[in-house]
């Protein structure tokens, strides 16, 4: 069933609605001198996410120790390693220092979640870590005020 919004031609003010499957010719709202418009609901806009911005230690330390010794031996560049793997602890390095040289980790950003989960997906983090990492609260002391 649809909504039918009827609006009067000579000024456009809206006088009735009603719930049909067709527009219906009624004596009290003809279609000579009104108008039957499908009423069509307006899309619903997320609301705007907020950066959440915490200090480049707060986001290390949301890592346990035995995460970061993970996360740092897959790092190392083995040469005799196949090129897939190398690949894999150069991505780790360049994200490593992406962190060093950010003023603040935006836990909101695309790419500082898909580099999360990813280590996740690595199975460098247990399931279900990456999204604690990333989706918990900050603290007052984690909070970066720059």
């Amino acid at each position: 069933m649809s909504i039918y919004i009827v609006t009067r031609k000579i000024d456009g003010v809206e006088v009735y609605r009603y719930a049909y499957d067709t527009p219906l010719d009624m004596d009290l709202f003809p279609f000579a001198t009104h108008d039957h418009t499908l009423y069509v609901e307006p899309p619903v806009e997320p609301p705007p996410v907020e950066p959440v911005k915490i200090t480049k230690l707060a986001f290390r330390n949301r890592f346990t120790q035995a995460e970061k010794v993970a996360i740092e031996i897959a790092a190392l560049d083995d040469p005799g390693a196949p090129m897939q793997q190398r690949a894999m602890s150069a991505a780790l390095r360049a994200s490593q220092e992406d962190v060093a040289v950010a003023q603040f980790i935006d836990l909101t950003r695309a790419d500082t979640r898909a580099g999360v989960q990813m280590l996740e997906t690595a199975g460098l983090l247990a399931a279900g870590r990456a999204l604690t990492i990333l989706d918990t609260p900050p603290t007052d002391t984690e909070v970066w005020n720059g």
